[in-house]
């Protein structure tokens, strides 16, 4: 079924309603993301108020006009600069309320189109006073970039006021919280939200199965933004990191974008499209309250964490970037055992671990209710010496334990390509040796 609006109105010249029927579909590959995106804006209410809302705008109503490749009849612009991919106001007025830009890829300050581009939508959103241009990519532009657009927009455009950057994952984050609150009263917006989800999903796996042969993509990362090594960089030299620090915001941002693709990657071929990452979590209130909570723990400790969690599983996985100390760390957390073989689970447990060469460094902490601080020990030591592992003490046996993986990356971490492959083959390779603790927990 298509989703479409109304005839293009006679104030727009060359306009083209967003279409989910299938001449849409065969289309290339940037066209069909623009037609599915713009698409769940025209057809799902409740999508677009949230979009727009993160952006700072009120919402247009249910009755909304979306269009693609938008330009106003009595001020086409340059013929040299395309369209805004897409256009979004309330139905029968004139002018828009926001102009939608997507980058297949990032947006770089080395693409002068790019920035042209940019700059040029904004002083058209400035001289028809619309509200926001809004930018979908897989990463929020750097200070760089947007630099460079400020540089080419005149004063009297008004600047870099009206820009408002998205990633494309900000999307699915979005889809995913209308979901988990069943804020969709319709049973169509219902399954148009969840084939948004699962289009982007495809994607992610296409891109991450492809990386040797793809230099960018929709949602593809090489790092946590251009920013990311300068601020890694600097924070190894100083040993912490400066709060006030502005590249902070896109990094948080950022950040919730790589786990959010990483969660979409590890529910391939699931036939239904769960919301697997549980923090930073979709039940907060908004795009923003969600990266504030990130941008909080980086700011205090150095760390970027996400935890993952499936239906069927009986632990978390938890990712934790630790800037200052320069390692990533993968954490199972597992409840103790329920009676007194505790030691031999143990052991079974530390032997499967040791059996998978990725995990060799792999640790156990064990937690008494006795002691404050939890009891490490190596897989090997846990093979060699089981009953020291789970001993009762006075009765009692472990409250939990924790497999935990330290990974140091020094060297890595400034590498942006390799630092991002590095956490995705090791939470899937952390995953994989541990899935039988994931799907059937300790043994009893």
């Amino acid at each position: 079924m298509g989703y479409v609006s109304r005839a293009v109105p006679a104030d727009l010249l060359n306009a083209v309603p967003p279409n989910l029927s299938p001449p849409a579909v065969k289309c290339g590959r940037e066209r069909r993301l623009v037609n599915v995106f713009l698409s769940t804006l025209l057809a799902v209410p409740a999508f677009r108020a949230l979009i727009l809302q993160a952006v700072g705008l009120k919402g247009v109503g249910p009755a909304a006009e979306v269009f693609c490749d938008a330009r106003f009849r009595d001020d086409p612009g340059p013929a040299d600069i395309a369209a805004p991919n897409g256009l979004i106001r309330a139905r029968g007025a004139r002018g828009a309320t926001a102009l939608i830009d997507i980058a297949i890829g990032a947006f770089s300050a080395d693409n002068h189109d790019e920035v042209k581009r940019i700059a040029e939508h904004l002083a058209l959103a400035r001289s028809r006073r619309i509200g926001r241009v809004i930018t979908l990519s897989s990463t929020v532009p750097d200070q760089a970039f947007v630099a460079a657009v400020a540089k080419e927009v005149t004063a009297d455009a008004g600047g870099v006021d009206r820009l408002r950057p998205l990633t494309w994952m900000d999307t699915v984050d979005i889809a995913f919280h209308l979901l988990e609150r069943k804020a969709i009263d319709s049973q169509v917006g219902v399954f148009l939200l969840e084939q948004y989800i699962h289009c982007l999903k495809e994607e992610v796996v296409r891109e991450t199965q492809a990386r040797a042969e793809r230099d960018q993509g929709a949602l593809f990362f090489t790092s946590l933004g251009p920013d990311w090594n300068a601020f890694v960089q600097e924070t190894a030299e100083r040993g912490e990191i400066d709060p006030k620090d502005p590249r902070l915001a896109a990094i948080a941002s950022n950040w919730l974008a790589l786990v959010r693709s990483l969660s979409l990657y590890l529910t391939r071929g699931t036939p239904s499209d769960e919301d697997i990452l549980r923090f930073p979590n979709v039940r907060a209130r908004n795009l923003r309250t969600r990266r504030d909570v990130v941008l909080k723990r980086l700011r205090s400790s150095g760390q970027l964490l996400a935890t993952f969690h499936k239906r069927e599983e009986h632990a978390s996985t938890i990712m934790c970037v630790d800037v200052r100390r320069q390692e990533v760390v993968f954490q199972l957390q597992l409840d103790g055992p329920s009676d007194k073989h505790g030691s031999e689970a143990i052991r079974d447990l530390a032997q499967a671990i040791s059996e998978n060469r990725t995990l060799g460094a792999t640790k156990i902490k064990i937690f008494w209710p006795t002691e404050k601080t939890p009891r490490a020990i190596t897989c090997k030591q846990a093979i060699n010496e089981p009953i020291s592992i789970a001993p009762p003490q006075h009765g009692m046996l472990p409250d939990r334990f924790i497999v935990e993986r330290t990974v140091p990356c020094d060297k890595i971490l400034r590498e942006p390509d390799s630092f991002v492959q590095l956490l995705g083959l090791e939470l899937r390779g952390f995953r994989a040796s541990t899935r039988h603790l994931l799907h059937r927990g300790l043994p009893a």
